[in-house]
């Protein structure tokens, strides 16, 4: 049974080098959106609370923004392609939030396909950690045959 798992975890690696890849097309993909002006309408810094396992608390920027894509007013809260991380850092949900405060007018890259899939910033930052999880397992399970 150990070994079973074994060769599970290390067969995440190939899945997670997808997640990867895809990520990295969806950011290009993205690229060529066409954009349009919005405004920040919430600026704050979400928590959860850690667990037994792990007790700290995890942050990120709760941004909200409006746009008019599609004939219509839309709103959405996704910063950049792929979601953004919750970090155990609170100094990195303020930088979020000192570049988009409340009341701010932004740059809105849209999907013309699906006019409410947006972003402001056409990057993504969690490819990263699909790899290094990845490489964990790979270790872990290498370990266990």
């Amino acid at each position: 049974m150990e070994q079973l798992l074994g060769y599970a975890m290390m067969f995440t690696v190939p899945w997670a080098l997808w997640r990867r890849w895809s990520l990295r097309q969806d950011v290009k993909t993205a690229d060529s959106w066409p954009c349009t002006d919005g405004e920040i309408i919430s600026s704050t810094i979400g928590t959860s609370s850690g667990s037994y396992d792990n007790p700290n608390t995890l942050y990120q920027a709760k941004i909200t923004y409006q746009y008019e894509a599609g004939g219509r007013l839309r709103e959405n809260n996704k910063i950049c392609v792929g979601g953004q991380l919750q970090l155990s850092l609170k100094s990195k949900a303020n930088e979020y939030l000192s570049r988009y405060p409340k009341g701010k007018k932004v740059i809105v890259h849209y999907n013309p396909r699906k006019p409410e899939d947006s972003v402001l910033e056409v990057r993504e930052e969690t490819s990263w950690v699909y790899v290094l999880g990845a490489a964990v397992l790979f270790i872990v399970g290498y370990n266990l045959i």
